[in-house]
């Protein structure tokens, strides 16, 4: 269960069941202790005892108003006639059950009422008396006589309690769905204004949403917005700072490689090799700002970037035949297999070719010698997948997904023996984000690094 929702839903739920349960069970113990305290029959056979006694000693007519003023225990009625039915004395006889008696001369059987009557007939100053106890379990009202709503034929049906337990534990339900879904709804928009950010758009604002509540998830809007804010007007300022700085710095670089060629030009040949190597320091820091720049822009990229149908299969091969060309000095080349002459991708082709471009000469600059890279492409779940393997030292575990970040050097300083920017990669991984795509890296099985490029395919055009 790792859903806010669902945890919430659950807890509310057992906790409501559990409230229920136990409520039923203890209720129903209370009901059972109260019937079922003493013998019904001893407790009639006492009364019986009880009532001949006062009847012989007090007479009737004393005995029917003492009777008005007798305490008795819950449950219990008395009824008092003659041989014709007269009523001589009564106390705690429901109307209902008394009417139905004296119309009929029978006792009646109350709907959902478990009646026990018992009698006894006396013979008190040469009249023949009839005295019944009532034993009534619950109170009787008159719909138990007069009125049948739908549901009374089930109520005396064994399946009855358990029916309003499963009723009470549906509606239970209802309620935690709703309040559950009430506490986590405001995380579910939350979070995807989240993803709104991670994507950079900025302008999504939440608080608008939550303007209706005046409760913490309300306050944690509106802190939301202005930390978006904030996170757009320094990432704006980064940008900024990050392209002024590399404009500012290209202008002294111009003018020393003019100031290296014209002292070049006014001393030997052969002490030219210190002014050669400044000049390959001046090209590094030029190569290095225009990674700068292109990544600050690829940073500040949303998906919206201009795309077209491009077959990926004919841009592989072209950027293959690129790093070949320039491979051969080091007897490196890249081979290229795939069993497809087609596969379309709606992307931007500038982009696309500049991600698995770094990666290709990334591999080929950490190649031993005289070795092949390999870059294979095949589909799965409706994706382009690139694998570029290479034979080189490969890359500490824990360092994997951190080679996708911007100046990041492996342990093994791959980048400074090589003379890298550290940018390459970082590039690569900007890249194939703008198009909802995924790269990482793994360590070869042998040797030598492996990075997987998974795109989107845009059609079924495949051959």
């Amino acid at each position: 269960m790792k859903g806010l929702f669902l945890k919430t839903f659950v807890w509310f739920w057992l906790t409501t069941i559990i409230t229920i349960s136990a409520t039923y069970f203890i209720s129903s113990r209370l009901t059972d202790n109260n019937r079922h305290t003493h013998d019904i029959d001893e407790i009639v056979a006492h009364y019986f005892e009880e009532f001949e006694q006062e009847l012989n000693e007090q007479g009737i007519g004393e005995f029917a108003r003492e009777l008005k003023h007798q305490r008795l225990p819950r449950g219990i009625g008395i009824l008092l006639v003659d041989d014709h039915n007269n009523v001589i004395a009564v106390k705690r006889v429901p109307k209902p059950i008394l009417q139905h008696y004296l119309d009929t001369g029978n006792w009646p059987e109350p709907r959902g009422v478990k009646l026990n009557i018992k009698a006894k007939a006396f013979e008190i100053d040469a009249r023949q008396l009839t005295l019944f106890i009532l034993w009534l379990p619950k109170k009787v009202h008159a719909d138990n006589f007069d009125h049948r709503p739908w549901f009374k034929p089930f109520q005396r049906t064994p399946g009855w309690a358990a029916f309003r337990l499963l009723l009470a534990l549906l509606v239970s339900g209802l309620i935690c769905y709703f309040l559950a879904r009430y506490i986590s709804k405001p995380i579910v928009k939350l979070r995807a204004a989240v993803n709104q950010v991670e994507q950079g758009n900025y302008d999504n604002k939440v608080a608008a949403e939550f303007k209706n509540r005046s409760d913490e998830i309300a306050d944690l809007a509106s802190d939301f917005d202005r930390m978006s804010d904030e996170i757009k007007n320094q990432f704006q300022q980064r940008e900024e700072l990050l392209r002024d700085i590399s404009h500012e710095l290209r202008s002294p670089l111009a003018r020393m490689r003019v100031a290296s060629e014209l002292i070049k030009e006014k001393i030997d040949a052969s002490n030219s090799s210190e002014i050669d190597r400044i000049e390959r320091e001046i090209s590094r820091l030029d190569d290095l700002i225009g990674e700068i720049i292109d990544f600050s822009k690829l940073t500040n990229q949303s998906s919206q970037v201009n795309k077209q149908q491009i077959n990926l299969v004919e841009l592989i091969q072209q950027i293959i035949a690129d790093v070949n060309f320039e491979g051969e000095s080091t007897h490196k080349q890249a081979i290229f297999n795939t069993s497809y002459t087609r596969v379309d991708i709606y992307a931007n082709k500038t982009l696309i070719m500049r991600a698995i471009e770094n990666v290709l000469r990334n591999a080929l600059k950490y190649s031993a010698n005289d070795t092949n890279v390999t870059c294979s492409l095949a589909l799965e779940n409706h994706q382009a997948i690139i694998a570029v393997a290479d034979k080189g030292p490969g890359v500490p575990e824990h360092e994997l997904e951190q080679i996708f970040e911007p100046f990041y050097r492996t342990s093994k300083s791959r980048d400074r023996k090589s003379g890298g920017t550290g940018l390459g990669l970082a590039i690569s991984k900007q890249a194939i984000e703008v198009h909802q795509g995924e790269i990482k890296a793994n360590n070869g099985e042998e040797h030598g690094l492996v990075v997987t490029i998974r795109l989107p395919l845009s059609t079924q055009t495949i051959q």
